[in-house]
């Protein structure tokens, strides 16, 4: 029944939206019931339980990528909630959260696009199942699922500072900084969606298979779309900012991010396209690893 399900892409989605909303639920019931009152130790429960949920749904179908849409699907979940559960909704808190269900939703929408079905797992994860099978659950558990999800909740960090700027009797006093947060986020999202698309056609151009994508953003930034990303993060501590100048310390949120990316994400991806395409080399020596503009360029360029 359950390889059924697996090799079925709409069963597939099912079963994954029914993962997240039972481990959503059942989080929602055990924040509830903590009888402590700080909200954001709260949320951070919640974030480690549905985590957890969603890990035994993973080992339950055998695969880890249904963790994947959690980077994107839990903060437009947790943002919200926490607006409901602090500050209420003003004209201020709704523009952040409308920036971030942009983000969360083209996210999620270019991994829905992606998707196949149940069967096929991120070789990441392969590699570590078939390298330390008697150590999977534990990798797959603290690395694949816990890791990412603290990261994000830290990444999240400067957003709960911002909402609480606006808690009642608080004076805030909107700069500057305001306007380029916006201006930030949103080319942030610009990036990630044009270097999504890029990519996506290039694919699917069956000419292109075996071959480099040196084209668009793709031309000088092997990762633009993590460039997006990592900006994207780093708007919502301008965010932070722009009400509470006190909070430089919260610039360690996205760097962390950024850290991730720099010294775990890249690294993998570049060590395995290296070994499975043709030309990478070069390519990675006239590329740069995330910014699309001022790279070294080609020997003709030069």
């Amino acid at each position: 029944m359950i390889e059924k399900i697996k090799h079925n892409k709409t069963l597939s989605i099912i079963v994954i939206i029914i993962i997240y909303v039972i481990a959503f639920a059942i989080s929602y019931l055990c924040y509830r019931y903590l009888i402590f009152d700080n909200v954001l130790l709260k949320m951070f429960l919640f974030d480690v339980i549905a985590t957890t949920l969603v890990f035994l749904g993973s080992m339950l179908f055998n695969n880890s990528s249904i963790y994947d849409p959690y980077w994107s699907v839990f903060p437009i979940f947790i943002v919200p909630f926490f607006i409901l559960e602090t500050t209420g909704f003003n004209v201020y808190n709704i523009i952040i959260l409308v920036i971030i269900a942009i983000w969360a939703i083209r996210l999620t929408a270019n991994c829905l696009i992606r998707f196949k079905n149940l069967t096929i797992q991120d070789w990441r994860y392969n590699k570590f199942q078939t390298k330390y099978p008697k150590l999977w659950p534990i990798i797959s558990y603290f690395g694949i699922h816990m890791f990412p999800t603290l990261v994000v909740f830290i990444g999240l960090l400067p957003v709960f500072a911002y909402i609480d700027a606006f808690s009642e009797g608080n004076s805030v006093e909107i700069n500057g900084t305001y306007v380029i947060s916006i201006a930030v986020s949103i080319f942030a999202i610009v990036i990630e969606m044009i270097a999504d698309v890029q990519m996506e056609k290039f694919k699917k151009d069956s000419s292109n298979i075996g071959k480099i994508n040196r084209s668009g953003l793709w031309k000088k930034s092997r990762h633009p779309n993590y460039f997006g990303e990592i900006i994207f993060w780093f708007s919502m501590f301008l965010f932070c900012l722009a009400v509470r100048t006190d909070l430089w310390i919260l610039i360690f949120s996205p760097l962390i991010i950024f850290l991730m990316f720099v010294f775990i994400s890249i690294p993998m991806l570049d060590k395995k396209l290296l070994k499975s395409k043709s030309g990478y080399d070069v390519y990675q020596k006239e590329t740069n690893a995330l910014l699309p503009i001022f790279a070294p360029g080609t020997k003709d360029e030069k």
